[in-house]
């Protein structure tokens, strides 16, 4: 893939930290006392999963009790990210994290982002999702002339190529059933199809 500039914007969650899983481990793979696994998480959103049947305020303390306690001990990475982040930036590439965590969770996630990607950000971006001062990410990928979003969100995967920006979507459970159909989106599955394809 031949890209017109050096510079990628990443998702955190689910693309470079292992986070529905590691909620899953911290909460000895229950949800409100409700067996869970990672086959479960069918939506981003806890609260819109049937199996489940949290409120929105429940869902979002499940978030923020995790978020509050997280820390490289108890959120580990997607399997190959670190290499594949690190082979990335040995090739010039201008990395951003744009991430939908809210600004409250910045600390820890400065922090997490140096404990396994040590230098290895240009810039981190807080889109404050949910929030009363929430950007979109397709408009901070934009401003950034990125050439390329990794997202395993399909809703903000489809925004940023709809916005002209190609898009890699890590499968996971909660974008399984969605079609691509739109030429800038790629599915992949691991890391190590990211670099095969930046190749």
């Amino acid at each position: 893939m031949s890209l017109p500039n050096k510079t990628i914007t990443i998702d955190c969650d689910g693309v470079l930290s292992a986070t529905a899983e590691s909620i899953l481990t911290y909460n000895h793979h229950t949800i409100k006392w409700i067996s869970a696994d990672i086959n479960d998480i069918t939506n981003h959103r806890f609260h819109m999963i049937p199996k489940f049947w949290l409120t929105i305020d429940e869902a979002k303390d499940l978030w923020y009790r995790f978020y509050e306690q997280s820390s490289h001990e108890n959120l580990f990475p997607e399997p190959g990210a670190i290499h594949a982040v690190r082979d990335l930036k040995e090739q010039w590439y201008r990395l951003i994290v744009v991430t939908a965590r809210v600004d409250a969770w910045k600390d820890q996630t400065l922090e997490w982002l140096e404990y396994y990607f040590p230098d290895m950000f240009d810039d981190v971006v807080f889109t404050n999702d949910l929030t009363s001062s929430a950007k979109k990410k397709w408009r901070v990928s934009s401003r950034l002339w990125a050439s390329l979003h990794i997202d395993d969100h399909i809703d903000y995967a489809e925004c940023t190529c709809n916005y002209v920006v190609p898009t890699f979507l890590f499968t996971k459970p909660w974008n399984r059933v969605y079609t691509v159909k739109n030429p800038l989106m790629t599915r992949v599955q691991w890391w190590k199809e990211v670099l095969v394809h930046m190749a």
